[in-house]
This record gives C-alpha cells, sequence and structure tokens, in this order.
C-alpha cells in the first residue's frame, strides 16, 4: 500500500529501484536460473465467503446456516476452526437444486 511507505521508499520505487509488494514479481537471474513465484497476483475477488455472507446470500439466518454445514448440505471447506464456502460449490448447488 503506497500509504505505508515512507517519502524515500516511494521515491525509489518511482526510480524502479526498490519495487513494493503490490508490483508484480519480475523474474530474478541466479545460479538457479529464472524464478518465478507460482502466484504473482491476488485474485480479483475472494474465492470463498463465510458461514455468514453465505446465510445472507441464501435468505436464511446465520444458525441455519451453521446447521446446514454441520449437516454437510453446505459445501465447505474447514482450515483450523475457519469455515469457508467455496463460491464455485455454493453455485453448483443452487444450479442443481431445481433438478
Amino acid at each position: 500500500d503506497p500509504g505505508d511507505q515512507s517519502v524515500e521508499e516511494a521515491e525509489r520505487h518511482e526510480r524502479g529501484a526498490s519495487p513494493c509488494r503490490s508490483c508484480l514479481v519480475k523474474p530474478v537471474i541466479g545460479k538457479l536460473g529464472p524464478f518465478r513465484p507460482v502466484v504473482e497476483e491476488r485474485p480479483p475477488q475472494r474465492l470463498t465467503m463465510t458461514v455468514e455472507e453465505a446465510a445472507v446470500v441464501l435468505g436464511i439466518s446465520r444458525a441455519t446456516a451453521y446447521d446446514a454445514v454441520s449437516r454437510g448440505e453446505i459445501p465447505c471447506i474447514r482450515i483450523g476452526r475457519r469455515i469457508l464456502i467455496p463460491k464455485v460449490a455454493l453455485e453448483r448447488l443452487l444450479d442443481g437444486a431445481g433438478r
């Protein structure tokens, strides 16, 4: 974020001497040859939503959404204590609901 940079860092960045985190990572040539990270930039939007966000989209209460997740009715990914709903999985669920 440009607001987090000092004036000196911003000036170096403008001259191209010191790229910031938000810039795309350029290949680095070294002993191991060109290196390019797997992910170069963040996706334009999140790929998942919280259970609360899914509840709003579905028009159900937060408690009903958590109950549906625990019953396996809403597909989810658990990362530690976080429960995330993949947007693609929720869309597939809704597409197949009318069949």
